[in-house]
């Protein structure tokens, strides 16, 4: 009963559709001998579209097989491409030459990896793409500051020109500045290349790196040498063109540090006035006065190259009134000595001479609390109770005994406890005798 009406419910279907039973089997019949299935026309369509891949495919197959030249020429010209993206990130990120065996990543290493493909394609391909690759080349090296790093490309064009290339004027030039030792003094022949090359050149970012970086040589030069020769090379290169500001700001501070024919006090001043003065003087000569006198300006200075002789040369420019330099420093103990400093030398105004006694002084405080050689002493012994005129001896012996309280290692040097006893037994004496002649009169 089941089966007969699912017959009969199928055959209504049909004619429904305008499809007699007998229809569709015959349909069937006729897909199957036309190359179709028993599915319809979507079926029949699914299976033209794989046989038109396989078709493809097989012709794809045989065509390799057939031409590998065409199949190799593509992979170079792929690689080609994948080598030139490479190469343009690792221009960007700086990374121009490298001895590391690993790292393949950088310009010189992947240009030597271009040179083989091109040795590798026909002879006809690779001459027309070597002279495109010469002029992209160019035109990236002039583009960008990277004289310090163009040696490693010396012959680069002209192997190029032997793989194919025409020769690039702008390459030419770029060579001719890559074979330049970067020690020297030579500059590249710009007659090698045409008018037109020649003024790009000038202009370029890679031109101006060669010139910044023979001003900086120069400039490294003068910080190097001898105090005249010193002089010599910073006036030559006051007048170099291509001066960036840095360099001639650091040129004019140079020339005035070092510069022994201008006053101290005005160069300290500069120190005072100007960090790029002080980093100079720090760098180029630690030792020399300016060096130590820029050293005074800092928080936490070393005192390493100080000696009495440089403090007893720079402590009048600091204590100065006028200038009032002392207000700079900050650090205590070198505070504190040039306070001692001004004390002794305000005390002395009124003497008609010279006052040897102050330097001999300072010197030798300076040794008991900095630790520093006495400088002086080979002058002679420093007897402060027979040089220090009678009438400060009040005020020198209590600003000499302020300063040295600080002193912990080793006490208090021995002639300060000789002057002081010395003032110390004077006073006494001096009280008996104001005392004396009150009892005598009594008596």
């Amino acid at each position: 009963m089941f089966m007969s009406c699912s017959s009969s419910s199928r055959a209504a279907g049909a004619i429904d559709d305008g499809v007699a039973p007998g229809e569709g089997a015959r349909n069937q019949v006729e897909l199957e001998l036309s190359g179709g299935t028993a599915h319809g026309n979507g079926a029949r369509n699914v299976d033209a579209a794989e046989s038109q891949r396989n078709v493809r495919r097989r012709l794809s197959e045989e065509s390799e097989q057939e031409d590998p030249e065409a199949k190799k020429a593509k992979e170079l010209m792929n690689t080609m491409k994948v080598l030139r993206d490479e190469m343009l990130g690792a221009m960007e990120n700086g990374q121009w030459f490298s001895e590391h065996p690993l790292h393949h990543q950088n310009v010189k290493c992947l240009i030597e990896e271009l040179m083989l493909v091109l040795q590798d394609m026909a002879s006809d391909t690779s001459s027309a793409l070597s002279t495109k690759i010469a002029l992209w080349l160019a035109r990236e090296f002039l583009a960008r500051p990277v004289f310090e790093h163009l040696h490693n490309f010396k012959g680069l064009f002209s192997r190029l020109e032997e793989i194919g290339s025409q020769k690039v004027p702008a390459g030419v030039l770029v060579e001719a500045l890559a074979a330049v030792d970067k020690e020297s003094d030579e500059a590249p022949d710009p007659s090698v290349g045409d008018v037109v090359s020649r003024t790009t050149f000038r202009k370029s970012a890679l031109y101006a790196s060669f010139v910044d970086f023979r001003i900086r040589q120069m400039i490294n030069k003068a910080k190097t040498s001898p105090e005249e020769a010193r002089m010599k090379e910073l006036a030559k290169c006051k007048n170099l063109p291509g001066l960036s500001q840095e360099m001639l700001d650091t040129v004019v501070v140079a020339s005035t540090l070092f510069d022994k024919g201008v006053p101290l006090m005005q160069r300290v001043q500069l120190l005072a006035s100007n960090p790029l003065a002080r980093s100079v003087a720090l760098d180029w000569e630690p030792a020399s006065i300016v060096g130590v006198a820029a050293e005074w300006f800092l928080e936490t200075p070393q005192l390493q190259h100080l000696d009495s002789h440089i403090f007893l040369k720079l402590a009048p420019v600091f204590v100065n009134p006028v200038e009032n330099l002392i207000a700079n420093v900050t650090f205590p103990l070198l505070k504190q000595s040039l306070a001692l400093y001004q004390t002794l030398q305000q005390s002395s105004k009124g003497e008609n001479q010279p006052s040897a006694w102050v330097d001999r002084l300072m010197s030798a405080a300076l040794s008991a609390r900095l630790e520093l050689p006495d400088a002086l002493a080979s002058e002679g012994e420093f007897v402060p109770g027979s040089e220090v005129p009678e009438e400060l001896v009040s005020v020198v012996l209590k600003a000499t005994a302020t300063y040295l309280a600080f002193v912990r290692l080793g006490g208090r040097p021995q002639w300060f406890e000789l002057w002081k006893e010395k003032r110390t037994g004077k006073k006494s004496g001096r009280s008996n005798c104001k005392n004396f002649p009150k009892k005598h009169k009594e008596m």
